[in-house]
């Protein structure tokens, strides 16, 4: 697949994948005239790139993929095991940043609308954080969070796609200039792959490298930054050799797993998702026990277990809800809503609303609660069961949320497809109950499946 022609350019061509994509994006209408536009507007070049980017707008998988893999992404095409095969439980020797420069970490299944309103299947990675100390860098922009160099890999790797991301704004500091982060996509063995986020420097012939890939397209992406995927590559890296920075524009740097040989355990209909949703690890499992224990004593909150991005439980409100008619735009977090416990595993649980899911009595952000052991106020989102209307009060200030907004109400009905209604309400607590669904109601479904 070529290069996507820029924004106000003559418009491409769009393969067929890409055109249901839209149809079912934007509708019919909308998708004629962009086939039949000679320059896309900002907001058609919007819709053609998230289609791409989802992974929707690429050939369909064999039919000798597993049938939790429905679609490929920008960073790899297939769930079947790659060369070399893993030949040992723990293939990842070293850790990939000192030990001493993590101040924290995140669990598996943080969320943060705007970023990531479903649960993630990565970890968010925090050194020495630098806002309010004026530390800049070499150009004398204000620097987030220390850099880490270098970030070293943890074992013999395989580098199979790049992404580079060009900002040209820190969404953080406000300051505006131009910067670069990319992620890397490596293969581990036979079907275990990880990926690093927020780096920059990288090694000069990595970028050369990208000349060569079998796909290089660029979009518009989060946070309009300019977003060029390089895939198809093949470049070893040895354990211990430098990888990049972390860059220190952002609170962190990032790392995930995913196994291809299975879909990740709570995850509904993982179909609906590109591969690293569907599939995700805890690639901390892969580095030998002595270095994994050092990781998990860093957790924010549980350290016994990495967390899971996986909630769904079927006949219950917990889990990722999609927006409805809306399951080929599940990449499009904001669209939607999550019901999960907090990834601190600590008894609180949030309603994690997507900024742009349109439900009037309710905005988008974190809403957190304590649960409760019995009863259907504030009650642990596995407990409720078909039929039943909860209440929920008492939420977290230090989140980001409508704070007129006191109590929401949440209720759902079971089926192959199961249906979430929730709503929003202002004036005070929940009260006893009984409870009814209040006015400014949105419904939000997914399919249940869980076997091929």
């Amino acid at each position: 697949m070529g290069i996507i022609t820029p924004i106000g350019a003559t418009a491409v061509s769009l393969d067929s994948s890409t055109q249901t994509c839209l149809t079912k994006a934007i509708g019919k209408a909308a998708t004629k005239k962009i086939l039949k536009a000679k320059k896309l507007t900002t907001s058609q070049q919007k819709s053609v790139d998230a289609c791409k980017t989802s992974g929707r707008g690429s050939t369909t998988q064999p039919t000798s993929e597993p049938w939790y893999f429905e679609q490929s992404n920008w960073d790899y095409k297939t769930a079947l095991p790659r060369e070399p095969k893993c030949t040992e439980s723990y293939p990842l020797k070293v850790l990939p940043a000192p030990i001493e420069t993590v101040v924290f970490l995140n669990r598996l299944g943080y969320s943060q609308p705007g970023a990531h309103a479903m649960p993630v299947p990565h970890h968010n990675i925090y050194p020495r954080d630098l806002r309010g100390t004026g530390t800049t860098d070499e150009n004398g922009k204000l620097l987030v969070s220390a850099r880490i160099d270098p970030l070293i890999a943890p074992g013999n790797l395989t580098i199979i796609a790049m992404a580079q991301n060009v900002y040209s704004r820190n969404t953080t500091t406000l300051e505006v200039y131009s910067y670069e982060e990319w992620m890397i996509a490596m293969h581990v063995c036979g079907t275990k792959y990880i990926v690093f986020n927020h780096v920059d420097d990288i090694p000069a012939s990595w970028v050369t490298a990208t000349k060569q890939a079998t796909r290089q397209e660029c979009i518009t992406g989060q946070d309009n930054a300019r977003v060029c995927m390089y895939e198809g590559l093949k470049i070893a890296v040895k354990q211990g050799e430098r990888v990049g920075r972390a860059s220190g524009r952002s609170g962190g740097w990032d790392l995930g797993g995913w196994d291809t040989s299975r879909p990740t355990p709570g995850v509904m209909d993982p179909g609906k998702y590109t591969g690293r949703w569907a599939t995700g690890a805890c690639a901390w499992d892969w580095f030998t026990p002595s270095l994994r224990d050092a990781m998990f004593a860093k957790f924010i909150g549980d350290k016994t277990t990495c967390g899971t991005h996986g909630h769904d439980v079927v006949n219950t409100l917990s889990g990722v809800w999609l927006a409805v008619g809306m399951r080929s735009r599940a990449f499009s977090e904001d669209l939607h809503v999550a019901l999960h416990p907090s990834p601190k595993n600590d008894g609180t649980h949030r309603f994690s609303i997507g900024f742009s899911s349109k439900i009037s009595s309710l905005a988008g952000g974190i809403y957190e609660f304590q649960g409760a052991a019995s009863g259907l106020r504030n009650p642990m989102f596995t407990s409720v069961a078909p039929g039943q209307v909860a209440c929920f009060d008492t939420f977290d200030s230090s989140y980001t949320f409508d704070k007129s907004v006191t109590k929401i109400y949440a209720s759902m009905t079971a089926g192959d497809t199961e249906r979430l209604t929730i709503a929003g309400a202002t004036g005070g607590g929940c009260g006893s109950g009984p409870y009814t669904m209040p006015s400014g109601s949105q419904v939000f479904e997914r399919r249940t499946r869980t076997t091929g």
